[in-house]
């Protein structure tokens, strides 16, 4: 689910908490974290840079994944 929201668009880790948990999921920043680096190793996803996250509003490492296709 967290590599669906992420393609084609770059997003926080606080930012995918937050539309998962408005989607009704129960999940936290702390559980994104972990999928998000088991994703990165495996080469699904790329760290894109940072830019200010619109749930906190701090600087934060943004995340994308490629397009499948």
């Amino acid at each position: 689910m967290v590599l669906e929201l992420i393609r084609g668009e770059a997003m926080t880790a606080n930012e995918i908490a937050a539309v998962l948990a408005d989607r009704g999921q129960q999940v936290s920043r702390s559980d994104v974290g972990p999928i998000l680096t088991k994703a990165q190793a495996a080469g699904k996803i790329r760290n894109a840079g940072k830019r200010a996250c619109s749930v906190t509003g701090r600087s934060a490492i943004i995340w994308t994944a490629e397009s499948e296709g």
